[in-house]
């Protein structure tokens, strides 16, 4: 937090830069990640305000969550299994098929960062409670299909690949 200063105050300017060494991030273990697809906006809002359980089930009822309680269990095994990730003492590391991914998804300009994937999880519940129809739920995952092609891919397929035929 920066004082309030005024025009001919005197301010400390005898910066030294000081030499430290950073730590990787902790590594996921069984609970932080289930609890970090519960929830991955935990954080950000926890930082933006007093968080309760209702602030929790509410987002989880939006659909602001990875998966589900059924499918989560699911999309940790297919990581595994493909050799992105591995499981030992109770914590998970990324193996080097799960680094060769993300940069392959981040050179081909691909989003699959937590507030893509929960924007399409959104979509889901949003069917789910009735307020979006499967129809208008599909045509949004073929719009972001052809964003990335028309954005990422080296040979983009053309628009009309994407048009909807009704089928």
């Amino acid at each position: 937090i920066l004082p309030k200063l005024e025009k001919g105050d005197r301010v400390n300017i005898d910066f030294k830069p000081k030499e430290k060494e950073t730590s990787p991030p902790k590594h996921y273990t069984i609970e932080t990640l289930n609890n970090y697809l519960k929830n991955p906006f935990r954080e950000e809002k926890a930082e933006a305000s007093e968080q309760d359980d209702a602030e929790d089930y509410r987002a989880i009822f939006e659909g602001l969550e990875l998966g589900t309680e059924a499918t989560r269990t699911g999309i940790i095994d297919n990581a595994k299994s493909s050799g992105y990730i591995e499981l030992k003492k109770d914590s998970y590391s990324i193996l080097p098929d799960g680094e060769y991914l993300i940069k392959s998804l981040t050179r081909l300009k691909i989003s699959m960062d937590k507030y893509k994937t929960s924007e399409l999880g959104k979509a889901l519940k949003s069917v789910y409670h009735g307020d979006m129809t499967v129809d208008e739920s599909v045509m949004l995952c073929r719009r972001e299909i052809a964003e990335i092609f028309e954005t990422g891919g080296a040979n983009p397929l053309p628009k009309a690949a994407f048009v909807d035929t009704g089928k």
